[in-house]
């Protein structure tokens, strides 16, 4: 039996940052995006501050989306970070943010029936 394949890889981890605060960014990662309907990449990229401070960037990225349907694909780029909290809280919001789109479209758009039926 196989098992279901994976809708969140992790293609780049950050580096530069100490092992443990790299999984948990992952981890943040992992759970905000639980439960997403869409396979996801995530790639993590670190910059040196002016203060010297290492911060985090964080790129989402779902597969490209049908040319013919009303779905555009998902890409997020968070701003930089300061730590996995921060991820939490930019990612949830912007997850948030793409569900409460995505639902707005499911009501608003009409049915292939209800354009050839002339009920529009």
């Amino acid at each position: 039996m196989r098992s279901a394949p994976e809708m969140l890889t992790i293609t780049r981890g950050p580096s530069s940052v100490p092992p443990d605060v790299a999984r948990q960014y992952e981890q943040v990662a992992r759970d905000v995006l639980a439960g997403e309907d869409a396979r996801l990449a995530v790639q993590f990229g670190t910059w040196v501050a002016d203060d010297g401070r290492i911060q985090v960037v964080c790129r989402v990225e779902a597969p490209p989306a049908d040319p013919f349907g009303l779905e555009t694909q998902w890409r997020w780029w968070s701003p930089l970070l300061d730590g996995p909290e921060a991820l939490r809280e930019e990612l949830g919001a912007a997850v948030a943010r793409r569900r409460r789109q995505r639902v707005g479209r499911e009501v608003v758009a009409p049915t292939p029936s209800e354009v050839r039926g002339g009920s529009l």
